[in-house]
């Protein structure tokens, strides 16, 4: 076996189950690529992710050289994507939660909030 844990393939689904795809590489050695290594968001459904004979950059995260097997990613070869930037100051908050003074001291932060979140900009 001439592949090692890191590489990146290109490899051909060559069949689709419920808990992932299996995909061939050069060289005729085949393995899984796991529903859940497909992507950073949720699959319900390999099928509306991957088709049969699509060709797929994968990248090997583990191999069993006794048995031949080799795991896929899909997902290790890209960063999760963030939600939302959190410039907010911690301090600030737990300050105000702990206050007796009502919606006022959030009413007075709201604006500074928004800034903070929009970086500085007031749509």
């Amino acid at each position: 076996m001439k592949y090692n844990i890191g590489d990146v393939v290109t490899g051909k689904v060559i069949s689709i189950k419920s808990y992932g795809a299996f995909i061939t590489i050069p060289t005729n050695l085949t393995g899984l690529l796991h529903i859940s290594e497909i992507s950073h968001d949720y699959i319900k459904d390999v099928n509306s992710v991957l088709k049969i004979k699509d060709e797929v950059k994968v990248k090997i995260i583990d191999i069993d050289k006794k048995n031949r097997q080799i795991i896929f990613s899909i997902r290790a070869l890209s960063k999760p994507k963030r939600k939302t930037k959190n410039k907010c100051r911690y301090k600030q908050h737990e300050t105000i939660m702990e206050s007796n003074k009502g919606f006022k001291e959030l009413e007075k932060m709201l604006p500074i909030w928004i800034a903070e979140y929009s970086g500085g900009k007031n749509d």
